[in-house]
C-alpha cells in the first residue's frame, strides 16, 4: 500500500495565472510480521481441551510462570504469536497442565532460530522444528 499526496502551487503575476501539481508517493512499511507457532498433536484427552506454550530466550521469559501461556486451536493445531520483536533463539515446550502446573504431561523441547516466521511442530516430530511457508 502507498499513500499519495498533492501539492497544488500557484502563481499569479501580470500576465497569466499559473498553477502547477506535484504529486508524491510515500510506500507505507509493511507491518513487522509475528511468530507464528502451530503445535499439531493427536486428537487425545486432555490435549484436546488446552494446551500451554512455555517459552524462554536469553532475554524473555513469561513473567505468569509455569505453565506458560495458552494456546488458541484453530483447525487441526493450536497456535500462538511472539511478536516480531521477540528475541530469538527461543526454546519452547508444550504442556496440558492447569494453573500452578496442576497434573497432565509435558513435551520435549524444541528451539526456533529465526524470527518473522511459521513453524509448524508436530507431537512426534518436536526435535525436528522447520519453518514453513
Amino acid at each position: 500500500m502507498y499513500d499519495i499526496f498533492e501539492i497544488i502551487l500557484t502563481g499569479i503575476n501580470y500576465t497569466a495565472d499559473m498553477t502547477h501539481v506535484f504529486s508524491y508517493r510515500r510506500d507505507n512499511e509493511p507491518e513487522p510480521q509475528r511468530i507464528r507457532i502451530e503445535y499439531v498433536r493427536p486428537a487425545e484427552g486432555a490435549w484436546e481441551t488446552g494446551v500451554n506454550i512455555w517459552a524462554w530466550n536469553p532475554g524473555d521469559i513469561f513473567p505468569e510462570g509455569w505453565p506458560g501461556r495458552p494456546m488458541t486451536r484453530e483447525g487441526d493445531a493450536w497456535v500462538f504469536y511472539f511478536e516480531a520483536d521477540t528475541n530469538v533463539p527461543i526454546t519452547l515446550m508444550f504442556n496440558n497442565q492447569g494453573p500452578g502446573g496442576a497434573g497432565g504431561q509435558q513435551t520435549d523441547y524444541a528451539t526456533i532460530t529465526t524470527s518473522s516466521r511459521v513453524y509448524q511442530i508436530r507431537d512426534n516430530n518436536i526435535g525436528d522444528v522447520t519453518p514453513i511457508p
